[in-house]
């Protein structure tokens, strides 16, 4: 009869631990995408972005170039793209840019150079990518082409995704109660009194 209760109180144990990992624990990304995708939101946008310092060795500019190039073929961006350098202040901006119907992507490099005393300059540099989609079918695909290239570059980062839109209004607001209880609230004469 002892065995029965303890195992008895073991499966409840494992069965309420099963419904808090799915109340609270980490969930398959697809599966939330698919909610959105799904329900009555519209998204009007996605943004996948990344960033995080380069642990490599000084990149020139045509270091700098090739490799904002490179990470645009891996995401499929072959041709009609910008690819602008700017400087000011002790900074570096290699920027590839590309704006399409379904998308827009920007990636960056930033060299910033401070200089320590007069023959050390510390340098950092920084990898910037941003893609904008218009559809939420590819978004997590981007996502996840996004954690690869970090993951390869050898860069710390946590790659986000943000979907963007929105949801129709009910049709009547006043009879949807707030989502926290009415505050009860004295009459101004009441306190005065």
């Amino acid at each position: 009869m002892k065995k029965v209760l303890v195992g008895l109180v073991l499966i409840l144990w494992v069965l309420a631990g099963i419904q808090l990992w799915n109340l609270y624990g980490v969930r398959d990304q697809g599966k939330i995408v698919e909610a959105f995708h799904s329900s009555d939101f519209m998204n009007t946008k996605s943004v996948v972005e990344g960033s995080g310092r380069l642990n490599t060795a000084y990149l020139s500019l045509s270091g700098r170039k090739t490799m904002v190039q490179d990470i645009a073929n891996i995401l499929g961006i072959h041709e009609n793209y910008t690819l602008t350098e700017t400087y000011e202040d002790g900074q570096a901006k290699t920027v590839l840019h590309v704006k399409a119907k379904q998308a827009e992507t920007t990636i960056q490099i930033i060299t910033r150079e401070q200089k320590r005393d007069a023959n050390i300059i510390d340098t950092k540099q920084y990898l910037l990518t941003e893609i904008t989609l218009y559809d939420l079918d590819s978004a997590l695909g981007y996502k996840e082409i996004l954690d690869k290239i970090y993951e390869d570059y050898r860069i710390e980062t946590e790659v986000s995704l943000n979907l963007i839109g929105t949801r129709p209004a009910p049709a009547s607001p006043a009879l949807i109660p707030p989502p926290w209880p009415a505050p009860r609230i004295k009459s101004l004469m009441t306190i005065l009194e």
